[in-house]
Formats: C-alpha cells, structure tokens, sequence
C-alpha cells in the first residue's frame, strides 16, 4: 500500500523508515483503519494489502449471520429457562 499524503506521499509504506511509521501512529489520530493496518505492518517491515470489496463484504456477511445464530440461541435458551 501507498503512503497517501505526506513527506513520504507515493511511497510503499512499508519502506518509509520506521521512526515516521511510529511518529504516525503517535500523533495521527484519525487514521483509516487501512492505512492504520498498513502502517503498523510497516514497522514489521510487511507490506500490507487492504482487503477486496468482495472480501469485506463476505466477511460482513459472515459477521451478521454469527449474530443471527448468536441471537437465536438466546432466544431458544430462554424459552427452555422460563
């Protein structure tokens, strides 16, 4: 992933030197959470490849049918105790 602004704008973040990564994290306070992910990879020395819009929504998906289950269970659980 790409450094999106800054002194190091273009820049494979994963590359930029690790004080500036931790400057970042320090005092950024609005970072993506993309860009949070690639730079915390980055002072690993990792690249970082934020996840596809097919793979963010099969994981929401995947996500709210736990829910569903979750509730359901509660649901089922209850009736049995009352």
């Amino acid at each position: 992933m790409k450094m999106p602004y800054g002194k190091h704008k273009g820049e494979e973040i994963h590359t930029i030197p690790k004080g500036y990564l931790n400057w970042m994290l320090d005092n950024i306070t609005d970072l993506g959470p993309d860009l949070k992910q690639a730079v915390e990879a980055g002072l690993q020395g990792k690249e970082y490849t934020p996840p596809t819009r097919e793979q963010r929504v099969d994981a929401a998906r995947q996500d709210m049918t736990a829910r569903l289950r979750a509730r359901e269970t509660e649901r089922i659980l209850f009736r049995v105790v009352a």
